[in-house]
């Protein structure tokens, strides 16, 4: 092969590697667009259901998105923590619609009227005491207990798995009120992108095809 083949060669394998590589750009502009577009529109929803066991499960889909728009979509930094791979914020309210305490009358060394309640309960604990201006309660305990899962959801047998954010409260008095999630892109070197080793691939069958 001559040197004018050759060259015609490599400039047949280089447009085809940047015809590969803007095709795979397009594809990282369009999902992340369609990231922002979710976050934008659907403002931050999410759907609630209670399962067989009464507790709430938070479903949200992943908003997937590089550092640098993750940033400045709210990305929280923590001291000390790098090389963020997903964040999750929430925000629960607990509410107790009505809470009966019962009273217990006694008389202190004083000789003066003491008194006392308290309440305890799986998900919440207190006591007290009544006063002449007023209620005094201490050492109230309320008790949240989640699990946060990252994972895919089953969407057909023919469809790409969509990416989701699921949070399990077990606390019935709890609710989920604001959900939102970021999920970091991570850049893969380009040595191992599967387009990289195609290029190459179909190059050199060019190239042999050509000796």
């Amino acid at each position: 092969m001559n040197a004018k083949n050759l060259l015609s060669l490599a400039g047949l394998i280089l447009i085809l590697y940047l015809f590969v590589d803007k095709c795979s750009k397009e594809k990282d502009l369009r999902e992340m667009e369609n990231a922002l577009s979710t976050l934008k529109s659907e403002n931050a929803q999410f759907e609630t259901t209670i399962n067989l066991q009464g507790q709430e499960l938070a479903t949200q889909s992943q908003i997937i998105v590089d550092k640098r728009k993750a940033i400045e979509l709210g990305l929280r930094k923590i001291e000390g923590i790098k090389n963020y791979k997903n964040q999750v914020s929430v925000i629960t309210e607990t509410k107790f619609d009505t809470i009966y305490a019962q009273l217990d009358i006694d008389t202190n060394d004083q000789g003066e009227l003491s008194t006392t309640f308290n309440f305890k309960e799986e998900w919440i604990s207190f006591n007290g005491e009544l006063l002449d201006s007023g209620v005094l309660i201490n050492d109230l305990k309320i008790k949240n207990d989640y699990t946060l899962t990252i994972a895919d959801k089953k969407l057909g047998f023919f469809k790409k798995p969509e990416p989701i954010v699921v949070l399990l409260n077990r606390n019935p008095y709890t609710k989920t009120q604001g959900m939102n999630n970021l999920t970091i892109k991570q850049e893969q070197p380009f040595y191992k992108r599967p387009w990289i080793w195609l290029t190459l691939g179909l190059g050199s069958g060019i190239l042999i095809s050509r000796l």
